[in-house]
């Protein structure tokens, strides 16, 4: 019991300390406009380190697969401290797409990934209830960092925040050394293959995890979970992104901009804590809140205008964006679990961030594409809704997809077993 709980806390502050980091995308992306004015170059620039650590997923997964989790988050701070401390050097925007896009974001989402990956190895049988309370860290994140951040770009600008959020992301080395090796992993270490990869082991290894990817896409139901991924993705990346800025237009402080992302945080905090319980209910099921969760964000975001009159519409928006947008990610590995076999979870999980980073990386420009041509900011945000809707869509057409493909199974295994099994009666059977 010791040992999990030691899992259940390193897990819960590698979110904190690493994935929790790509929502202050939208804080930076205000000092950053302030110093180099292009809408469009800083939208890819924000989108660039938002989406990396999802966008990661493969290689993450890649690393898992080859050695562990614990490798996998450690290489997390060491990718965060060289990215962001280099940024501190940098003051051409073309290098900050290197050093503060890809390297900082590459740690985010390596932390990302061995972090997931590890709870469905530990606690396959109650990950709804364990990723809610791991995911809290997400949360608390979210609570913290704008503020954080906020206060170190008054207090040392742009670059010395930078430096401060590398050491920030260096804490996710001492968390992943207590991240200890789940007994699958302990397993397959001990298998000669994987004791120590050769350069022909390691070209083996890339091939099968190729051939997994491959073997996920023919399964439809996953298909259309990405693809209600993917439009998620686009919308919350948007709406996390030009929020503060939107905001800060129409009247708002910097402070009180930063507040509105800050108290989703707290929301997102409640939503994973309850999602997380209420999942692990049978009875109710995760794609229950998969599916309808979105769409109540949708609806929250067309009356965005009338929240953003007011200091407190904008701290409820927030909130609220918090509370049905937090457990999503708690009930999405529950969802990969039951649509896949245990052994494809590290691809699974990579593949599914790897769809998620493409909408994260593709979301926020086309939305500035589409602020720009209309000269309205909150065609923004009615984009970010209208994906959300289609995130509803998508998600109910993989949920109807499994339960039918489960069924199909059940079926088939009842015919056997009737085969197998003849009935007494039957004269054929004496």
């Amino acid at each position: 019991m010791g040992h999990s709980w030691i899992i259940i806390f390193s897990g819960f502050m590698i979110k904190l300390c690493g994935p929790s980091l790509s929502y202050v995308a939208g804080v930076y992306h205000v000092a950053l406009m302030e110093q180099f004015d292009d809408i469009e170059v800083v939208s890819w620039l924000g989108s660039m380190f938002a989406c990396m650590y999802s966008l990661t997923g493969p290689l993450a997964s890649l690393v898992i697969n080859s050695y562990d989790c614990r490798t996998c988050v450690l290489l997390s701070g060491l990718l965060g401290l060289l990215g962001f401390g280099a940024s501190f050097f940098i003051h051409d925007i073309k290098l900050l797409f290197i050093s503060y896009a890809l390297v900082a974001g590459l740690g985010t989402g390596f932390a990302q990934g061995g972090c997931m990956v590890s709870i469905g190895y530990h606690f396959p049988k109650i990950s709804s209830l364990v990723s809610g309370v791991i995911t809290c860290g997400s949360g608390l994140g979210v609570f913290i960092h704008p503020i954080l951040i906020r206060y170190l770009l008054n207090q040392y600008g742009l670059h010395g925040a930078f430096l401060l959020n590398g050491g920030v992301m260096f804490n996710l080395c001492v968390f992943a050394m207590l991240l200890e090796p789940s007994p699958f992993e302990t397993e397959r270490k001990r298998q000669p293959a994987t004791a120590q990869l050769s350069s022909g082991q390691a070209m083996q290894a890339l091939y099968e995890h190729c051939r997994q990817f491959i073997t996920l896409f023919k399964s439809l139901s996953f298909t259309m979970l990405l693809c209600s991924i993917f439009c998620y993705s686009m919308s919350i990346s948007t709406l996390y992104l030009y929020l503060p800025d939107f905001l800060y237009e129409n009247g708002a402080s910097l402070q009180d901009s930063s507040l509105a992302i800050s108290s989703s945080g707290i929301g997102s905090i409640l939503s994973r804590f309850l999602v997380g319980f209420a999942a692990n209910d049978t009875s109710v099921g995760s794609g229950v809140f998969y599916n309808c969760l979105p769409s109540v964000v949708a609806t929250l975001t067309l009356f965005l205008p009338f929240f953003s009159l007011t200091t407190a519409g904008r701290i409820m928006y927030g909130f609220l964006t918090g509370l049905y947008t937090g457990g999503q990610f708690v009930v999405l590995i529950p969802i990969i679990i039951e649509t896949l076999d245990d052994k494809f979870l590290a691809s699974g999980v990579g593949i599914t961030s790897f769809s998620y980073g493409i909408g994260t990386l593709l979301g926020p420009p086309i939305a500035g594409v589409i602020c720009k041509k209309s000269g309205q900011y909150i065609i923004v945000f009615m984009f970010s809704a209208a994906m959300l809707f289609l995130t509803t869509a998508t998600g109910l057409c993989a949920t109807l997809l499994r339960r039918s493909t489960d069924s199909c199974k059940r079926g088939r295994e009842s015919d056997i077993t009737s085969t197998e099994a003849p009935s007494e009666a039957d004269p054929l059977a004496h």
